[in-house]
């Protein structure tokens, strides 16, 4: 990635938390007055460092931050001493001399986070231990969600909600491919030209701006992270099985359904779905502030299923790369009962298939 394109990406990333997140409520004159410095910040960082030095200094969201922050208000100092002396003081002005970031306290301004080019929404998932897998609080597990066992996971930020139709559509667009099952030229299942009505009958949910995507593969969806992390300074994927859980969880709590133990508030499923996927955000979030992760659509992980995967999990961060063939698929969906839409359940399926009723969520590792 070049220089311009890092600074350009580094830009909108922080006029879009700056100003609409951390500085959200103030005057249009003082947002006028960010933007300013960000641009500013952005062109003594072009003029004075090269791309290398650039990549080890923004090496997280929380520095990145930190970093315009302090330059801001060094900023502030040196135009009031400027008032009262001839004292340049250029050094208190430098973007990179902040090295020591107040991490914890900037950090924790951030519980949400809009990525710039699709407008999707993230949930900051803060790092943590929990038991992952079925325990004593779900009396409905089944044998290849045991034994629970302490897993451990680096900070994260997950989607607040499943990938929409129109998020997906401007990668589809951008690239001319990885199109879903039901806009394939020639597929029997085109909502235009085929015989196979299994999108047909989902109606409005194909082409509303609220609905998730459905009719992606694993591969579709490992493609539309690796496109976006090429557009931004980001790096997205999908969510790896433990991160999935943990975030489902509200943060590894002992909760059966998202959220808690009443299913039909926070899930749409078989018994009260209609037969039919819902609007993202219709159904109450858990309480880390993420919308349907039980029921609607199905969800892709990046591991890779293994009945056994829980025997031989690593404590810190681990995902399943090697052994199996299918990938994971956790959540279930409009389609499924209720004990398939716990946080626990694990599915399966080939990494190429894509139906109705399986889409996917996006995790984004720490700037």
């Amino acid at each position: 990635m070049s220089k311009d394109i890092f600074l350009a990406n580094l830009q909108k990333f922080l006029k879009s938390v700056v100003c609409e997140n951390l500085y959200a409520n103030v005057s249009t004159e003082t947002k006028h007055q960010l933007e300013k410095d960000i641009e500013e910040f952005i062109r003594k960082n072009e003029s004075e460092y090269t791309i290398q030095e650039l990549r080890e200094t923004f090496t997280s969201a929380q520095i990145t931050i930190g970093l315009f922050i302090e330059y801001r208000d060094a900023k502030i100092f040196v135009d009031q001493t400027r008032q009262g002396s001839e004292s340049p003081c250029e050094i208190m002005t430098d973007p990179l001399i902040a090295k020591q970031i107040n991490k914890e306290s900037i950090s924790s301004q951030l519980k949400e986070w809009r990525e710039p080019i699709t407008g999707m929404l993230f949930v900051r998932v803060p790092e943590g231990c929990f038991q992952m897998g079925c325990g004593e609080w779900d009396d409905e597990g089944l044998a290849d969600e045991t034994p629970p066992h302490e897993v451990c996971l680096d900070e994260f930020w997950i989607g607040k909600f499943a990938v929409t139709v129109p998020q997906y559509m401007k990668f589809v667009k951008a690239t001319g491919s990885h199109f879903p099952h039901w806009l394939e030229k020639d597929s029997p299942c085109n909502i235009t030209t085929g015989n196979d009505d299994c999108y047909k009958k989902l109606g409005k949910a194909l082409i509303s701006e609220i609905y998730p995507i459905v009719g992606v593969s694993w591969n579709d969806a490992m493609a539309f992270t690796e496109w976006l992390s090429e557009k931004t300074v980001h790096t997205f994927s999908l969510p790896t099985e433990a991160e999935w859980e943990y975030a489902a969880r509200s943060g590894g709590k002992p909760e059966k359904y998202p959220g808690g133990y009443t299913v039909d508030q926070v899930a749409w499923y078989y018994e009260n779905s209609g037969g039919l996927p819902h609007a993202v955000g219709t159904k109450t979030p858990n309480g880390l502030g993420i919308h349907n992760m039980s029921g609607n659509v199905s969800e892709w992980c990046l591991d890779l299923y293994s009945r056994f995967a829980y025997n031989k999990h690593e404590r810190n961060n681990p995902v399943n790369l090697n052994d199996g063939s299918c990938r994971v698929v956790r959540g279930g969906n409009w389609n499924y009962g209720a004990r398939d839409v716990r946080c626990t359940d694990r599915s399966i399926s080939v990494p190429e298939v894509r139906i109705n009723d399986i889409g996917f969520r996006l995790k984004k590792k720490p700037l």
